[in-house]
């Protein structure tokens, strides 16, 4: 009798560590998702928390470690074989995952445009149904709250126009106080050379993600000699057709203000000028890639006056219009190459 009860109270014994080691592997398996968001979602937090970001990565490893070791030395104490295999499967896949997915461009793009396509194709589509006020505003439109998690400014602009369609951006990091990169979603193939203006970053097309989705980044350094630079609008031209070294104007380009990036331009930062048939002209962008970048929204109330992304003031760096008015350098507004009132 008495053999009995010890063995009954051993397994009792026994039967209360399994569960408790399968407590512990579900506890793990609760703290893994968030740090894999986290991963994901890098530049949110970049964008949202700047230099203090890397403060933030050791925060948040710091906790998922005192998390991870008590669930973890729970399971190998018990010396079941799969129990611990799993165990280790989840640490490593939190901390190593996360890790991976922060440090690794290509893999966070792809991973992230796996997990949120859903998302991604549904802002997309109220976008282009027209249910999203103010989207060809320069900041674009501000996305309903369940998808604010998408972008990290939480809204989808405009960034060009096809024969399809707009093209649209959403943030995926943004640089303070400017500069993005991020998702873009084009109507058909982007144009081969194109570039846009990832509010003041000149920006290409870099990984392509399927269904029009595409990755845009930051272009090589070779990006707008003889190929785009961004509409005032930020509406983009094609690469030059051959007339005049003049571009392809998008359907949405309005003739009076046009930049075309040039073919072959022999000082690209001394405001060579490049005539378009319907009067606009190119100013090489200051040490920029060679591009333009132009912003909308600063001609109304803003000179133009050089500068370095916001970073104090430089010499005026002036070019004079085909027809009198003046393409001046940007005062770092988002990058902005200003048009003068009289144009």
């Amino acid at each position: 009798m008495t053999a009995f009860l010890e063995e009954a109270l051993r397994e009792e014994d026994r039967t209360a560590r399994r569960i408790r080691s399968w407590f512990a592997l579900l506890f793990m398996l609760m703290v893994t998702p968030p740090l894999l968001v986290m991963g994901m979602h890098r530049g949110w937090f970049a964008s949202t928390f700047a230099v203090f970001t890397l403060v933030l990565d050791v925060v948040a490893y710091g906790v998922a470690l005192l998390l991870y070791l008590p669930a973890l030395l729970a399971v190998v104490l018990e010396r079941r074989v799969v129990a611990t295999l799993l165990a280790f499967a989840l640490v490593v896949t939190g901390i190593g995952g996360t890790i991976t997915l922060q440090y690794s461009l290509d893999i966070r793009v792809r991973a992230r445009f796996a997990v949120e396509h859903p998302a991604f194709a549904a802002a997309a589509r109220l976008a282009r149904e027209g249910a999203l006020p103010g989207l060809h505003d320069y900041a674009g439109a501000r996305l309903p709250g369940h998808l604010c998690f998408v972008a990290a400014d939480c809204r989808i602009s405009v960034i060009g126009h096809a024969r399809q369609g707009p093209v649209l951006f959403l943030v995926d990091w943004m640089g303070w106080p400017d500069d993005a990169i991020g998702y873009a979603q084009f109507p058909g193939e982007p144009p081969p050379g194109g570039i846009y203006d990832g509010f003041g970053l000149i920006i290409c097309p870099r990984i392509r993600l399927g269904g029009g989705w595409w990755w845009l980044d930051a272009c090589p350094a070779s990006a707008g000699r003889g190929a785009q630079a961004p509409h005032p609008d930020r509406l983009v031209t094609a690469a030059g057709d051959g007339d005049g070294g003049a571009g392809e104007v998008g359907e949405r380009d309005r003739p009076q203000a046009v930049g075309v990036a040039g073919q072959g331009l022999a000082d690209p930062a001394g405001g060579a000028q490049v005539p378009h048939p319907a009067r606009a002209a190119l100013v090489a962008g200051q040490g920029d890639r060679d591009a333009l970048q132009v912003a909308e929204r600063d001609r109304p109330y803003r000179p133009g006056v050089a500068g370095q992304r916001g970073a104090g003031l430089l010499a005026r760096a002036q070019v004079p219009h085909p027809r009198g008015a003046v393409l001046a350098a940007g005062d770092g507004d988002r990058g902005a190459v200003q048009l003068a009132q009289g144009d």
